[in-house]
């Protein structure tokens, strides 16, 4: 089979999430249990999608979104309620953890394969622009 072009999702496809979240949230959740850090990290991606209407339809900001997101894992896992402040103290650690993030082992020779086969490659992400563009 020959391919014309191969197009990667960014988040969880090129890279994983799931290791800068669980980092962020032993930082700012030490007393969180994380044994069941996947369906934590599911969850924050579930109330993520929920919100993720509001905010492109400008009911709420980015911000909100991101507090709402972090506020309701905790509530689910922690069994107590955080500030405003301590869920965006959260979400800039996620994302000094995110500009950390490295792509699994597997693509490198994926992408080596693509690279020597002339086969042109595209990434697209959901995710905030300026972000993704950094990492």
């Amino acid at each position: 089979m020959t391919y014309k072009n191969i197009v990667f999702d960014l988040d969880d496809t090129l890279y994983d999430h799931l290791l800068p979240f669980k980092n962020s949230i032993i930082q700012c959740f030490p007393e969180l249990d994380i044994s069941e850090i996947e369906l934590i990290y599911k969850r924050f991606r579930y109330w993520s999608d929920i919100a993720f209407p509001k905010y492109t339809n400008k009911q709420i900001s980015i911000e909100e979104l991101r507090i709402f997101r972090c506020k309701q894992i905790i509530s689910e896992f922690g069994f107590f309620s955080i500030s405003d402040d301590l869920a965006l103290s959260f979400q800039k650690t996620y994302e000094k953890e995110l500009s950390s993030i490295s792509l699994f082992p597997e693509l490198k020779e994926i992408l080596e394969y693509c690279s020597v086969k002339k086969i042109p490659i595209g990434i697209i992400t959901n995710g905030p622009v300026k972000q993704n563009y950094h990492n």
